[in-house]
């Protein structure tokens, strides 16, 4: 209930707690926020009143791309539903995040990435006002996949709108894990030194038991 109530704070600090329509949207789409958002009220025990506020605002949404399938939720009625209550809520589009789209520099970005064939696009909203950022995310897959395919194994963290979600429940609560793919590029590498300097440990799978 604790790590709930600091996700809450979290999205309140996100203007996105007005209403309550944000949270019924995300259960509505079977939505999820998921990585470094939800790892720090995850383990809000080290984290007191959600005070790490760390990166960007993740939301994940398996989607369907043929209005006919009932599945999943269709592409362009979350698209719709969320752009204009982000929009609502004093965010505007980016539409330099389009990189999940046609342009060429697009699909080479997208084809050198761990998530190649696992998202259909990602729309990226900022704060006119406050200095947030949300990265609405349409997946092509289940939340366990992509999880899994998430670099470090405590950032495999995901909430749902009531409950978390995380790989290594254990070890991410001692702020132990692992690689759970390899780094890719520069960025990546520099994501495992911000980590150990907020005191967390990586190493191999097999010495973490």
């Amino acid at each position: 209930m604790e790590e709930s109530n600091n996700m809450i704070e979290k999205l309140a600090g996100y203007n996105l707690m007005n209403d309550g329509s944000f949270i019924n949207y995300l259960k509505q789409f079977n939505g999820y926020i998921a990585g470094s958002a939800a790892l720090f009220p995850f383990i809000s025990h080290l984290y007191p009143s959600c005070e790490e506020q760390e990166g960007d605002l993740d939301i994940w949404v398996q989607i369907s791309t043929d209005k006919e399938d009932k599945s999943f939720p269709y592409s362009k009625d979350v698209r719709d539903t969320l752009c204009n209550y982000f929009s609502d809520n004093g965010y505007v589009n980016n539409p330099m995040i389009d990189r999940y789209s046609a342009s060429p520099n697009a699909i080479q970005y997208f084809e050198n990435t761990r998530f190649n064939n696992l998202i259909e696009k990602i729309y990226e909203f900022k704060s006119t006002h406050l200095n947030k950022k949300i990265q609405l995310i349409l997946t092509k897959v289940s939340k366990e996949e992509i999880l899994k395919s998430f670099d470090l194994s405590f950032c495999a963290v995901s909430w749902d709108g009531d409950n978390f979600f995380a790989l290594e429940p254990e070890l991410t609560k001692q702020k132990k894990g692992y690689y759970l793919n390899d780094p890719i590029g520069e960025r990546e590498e520099k994501r495992k030194d911000k980590y150990l300097v907020k005191g967390f440990e990586i190493t191999e799978y097999v010495d973490l038991w």
